[in-house]
């Protein structure tokens, strides 16, 4: 969104946003004015759609047990309570509730 200027406030106050059904996924206003426009257009503004650097992710089947994170280039690392470790297989019961949060 480089170079482009909100209307109504004449300033880059754009975030990415994306709708909750996922239909739409772009740049909002966080400006009064701009907001107001994208509740009219979308029903959404900046604070109620869905910012998604911050929607939780899951872990891949077969990541770690204990941290989450995929075997290459895990080395070690460090997580409360288990404090540093290595790669550690997950349980056939991690591998499958990650799999299942996978489908939806």
């Amino acid at each position: 969104m480089a170079g482009k200027y909100c209307r109504f406030c004449d300033h880059r106050c754009f975030v990415y946003r994306e709708l909750p059904d996922g239909s739409w996924s772009g740049h909002m206003a966080t400006c009064p004015e701009g907001a107001a426009h994208d509740r009219k257009v979308t029903g959404y503004d900046f604070k109620t759609a869905v910012n998604p650097l911050t929607r939780k992710k899951t872990a891949e089947p077969g990541a770690c047990r204990w941290c989450g994170r995929p075997r290459d280039g895990h080395y070690q690392r460090w997580i409360e309570p288990v404090g540093w470790h290595t790669f550690t297989e997950p349980t056939d019961e991690q591998r499958k509730t990650r799999m299942l949060a996978k489908r939806d």
